[in-house]
């Protein structure tokens, strides 16, 4: 994501309607530009602010998230 937010122009401001984990936002912030992101999960809404906070510090997490799959 980071090589597609590259692209917007300088100073420009990146939308991700689905911002899910906050991947496009962390690429904008690490490369100085504005994102705004909307999310309609509570969790994911948390993993994205942690995950462009740490990236504004210079820092990147991962997350890593458990599936169970059951069969019946």
């Amino acid at each position: 994501m980071q090589r597609l937010v590259q692209c917007a122009p300088t100073g420009g401001i990146t939308l991700d309607p689905f911002c899910g984990s906050g991947t496009t936002l962390v690429a904008s912030a690490l490369e100085g530009h504005q994102a705004i992101g909307f999310e309609a999960s509570e969790e994911y809404r948390e993993i994205s602010a942690r995950q462009i906070e740490a990236a504004q510090r210079g820092k990147l997490l991962k997350f890593e998230r458990k599936i169970t799959v059951e069969f019946s």
